[in-house]
């Protein structure tokens, strides 16, 4: 499954957060790509949590995510604002 995700990027103190308001997750770094990493990797567990129990692809559609059948793993793409 290759996962879709849309995040907002702000600074805060000493670095920077990235958003992905529909799933009310945060991911923080010091640079905006530590902290989309950060995102990412805490979608991607609670999307494994989701998988485990068989209920991953309808809290999906609750939250109107976006997503697409690929193969048996679990990627997540996290599109955040071009930034210069």
């Amino acid at each position: 499954m290759k996962l879709l995700v849309s995040a907002t990027v702000e600074p805060i103190k000493n670095g920077v957060a990235v958003r992905c308001p529909q799933l009310r997750l945060v991911g923080h770094g010091k640079e905006q790509v530590e902290a989309v990493e950060s995102l990412r990797r805490g979608i991607r567990a609670w999307c494994l949590g989701l998988q485990r129990s068989g209920r991953l692809e309808s809290a999906l559609g609750r939250r109107g995510m976006k997503w697409q059948p690929d193969g048996d793993g679990l990627m997540v793409e996290v599109s955040v604002p071009y930034t210069v």
